[in-house]
């Protein structure tokens, strides 16, 4: 009886053990042990813990970028002047534009107020033949750039004077006998002291009525563009535009170092003489042996490259390089008539491209600043871009702001701003 009983008792055991929990591993997951788990081992649905779902991280958020300034003038103001050339329609229209030039350029370059056609006065000229009083002294009045002078005071802002001796928009009755159209040349001697009159009566004037106004002076314009020969070994130019140079007819190739050596004599102290042109990147040999003797008699500080660019330019391999040609060989340098053309379709593709050359320049001429080099100046040669048939690369969308005057793709490149890439293509 007693063998029966702890029989019973030692199945009753069994039957309890197996009814228990099942034994528990890390986090609470149920363990098999003992080897193959079998029918009996087999856990029920209801007997397993529904495990925590692992938590997905949230993405961190990719910053927005900031952008590098405000506006131009804040970027570049360790740098160099900012600067734009406006014409009578945009300082006609100067409360529309006031904010956004005065927030972004320090420098006017007038387009046409201030050359040679826009100063000197034919009939007052005429007029004091009968007196003697003008056969040498050419009369000259500044009505035509008011406008520019009147802003540029308002806002302290400083002036690029363009230009003082350029074969073209230089009316030929200034070099003549009676100071008519068809006149008779007058000699070599009587246009030296005409050439040194105008240049006393124009620098003289803005030193005396605007102290410090002028910051740089155009002295000659575009002169090493002609042929070259051995009568004329820098090809300074004999004709344009179907008529003849008349400094070069009157003068020959001496009128470029007469009028910096008259330009040396008036100008003040705070007034640079530069010499301007254009396709500098071609000919900047011919343009630094051109104007060796003047440089050598202190007669010039610098070397203005106009720069109208398309899209096909790389600016590391074609304006940067020659400012540094130019800085090298002694001079001031800067870029004074800047535009990029991208032809008459403003695709958003071309547009993109003129950003990012932009941004390119922009940065290679704070690098060349960097690096100790003399570059002073950057302007950009108009406001907004010109419908077709409306003047200078009209319909090739060249400039910051469209015709509206809304900033373009091109503005933000120039401002160097985060969303535009710095790729040169």
């Amino acid at each position: 009886m007693k063998k029966r009983n702890l029989f019973f008792a030692l199945a009753a055991a069994v039957v309890l053990a197996g009814c228990g929990k099942p034994a528990e591993g890390e986090n609470g997951q149920p363990t098999v042990t003992g080897g193959q788990a079998g029918p009996e081992a087999t856990v029920t649905p209801e007997a397993t813990a529904t495990p925590e779902p692992t938590a997905t991280p949230e993405p961190t958020p990719t910053p927005t970028p900031e952008p590098v300034a405000e506006n131009f003038l804040e970027l570049y103001k360790d740098y160099f002047y900012m600067g734009v050339a406006l014409n009578p329609s945009d300082f006609n229209s100067w409360g529309k534009i006031s904010d956004t030039i005065t927030a972004n350029f320090n420098s006017f370059t007038c387009e046409n107020e201030m050359k040679p056609d826009a100063l000197l006065r034919q009939k007052e000229s005429q007029d004091g033949l009968a007196d003697g009083s003008t056969y040498t002294e050419p009369a000259v009045d500044f009505s035509r750039c008011n406008a520019a002078i009147l802003r540029a005071l308002e806002n302290d802002i400083k002036i690029r004077f363009h230009t003082l001796v350029w074969h073209a928009q230089t009316p030929r009755w200034f070099f003549t006998e009676d100071y008519t159209n068809d006149g008779a040349y007058v000699s070599k001697e009587v246009m030296l002291q005409r050439l040194e009159s105008y240049i006393r009566q124009v620098l003289t004037w803005f030193d005396t009525e605007y102290p410090g106004m002028i910051y740089a002076v155009d002295v000659v314009n575009e002169a090493f563009n002609g042929p070259i020969s051995d009568e004329n070994p820098f090809g300074v130019v004999e004709e344009c535009d179907g008529h003849e140079n008349y400094w070069f007819e009157v003068l020959g190739t001496d009128y470029v170092y007469y009028a910096f050596y008259y330009a040396r004599q008036y100008a003040a102290d705070y007034m640079k003489l530069f010499y301007n042109d254009y396709n500098t990147v071609s000919k900047a040999k011919r343009i630094v042996d051109g104007l060796q003797k003047i440089q050598d008699e202190g007669l010039i500080d610098g070397i203005g490259m106009q720069s109208h660019v398309g899209l096909e330019s790389v600016m590391d391999v074609t304006l940067l390089p020659t400012v540094r040609t130019f800085c090298r060989a002694g001079y001031e340098v800067q870029i004074t008539e800047f535009d990029l053309g991208i032809g008459q379709e403003a695709t958003e593709e071309n547009l993109e491209k003129q950003a990012r050359k932009l941004k390119c320049l922009m940065q290679g001429l704070q690098k060349i600043v960097d690096s100790g080099m003399p570059f002073t100046s950057m302007t950009f040669w108009g406001y907004t871009d010109r419908p077709a048939n409306s003047g200078w690369r009209a319909g090739e969308h060249a400039l910051l702001f469209d015709e509206q005057g809304n900033p373009k793709r091109a503005y933000y490149g120039v401002l160097q701003d985060p969303s535009v890439w710095a790729i040169d293509y």
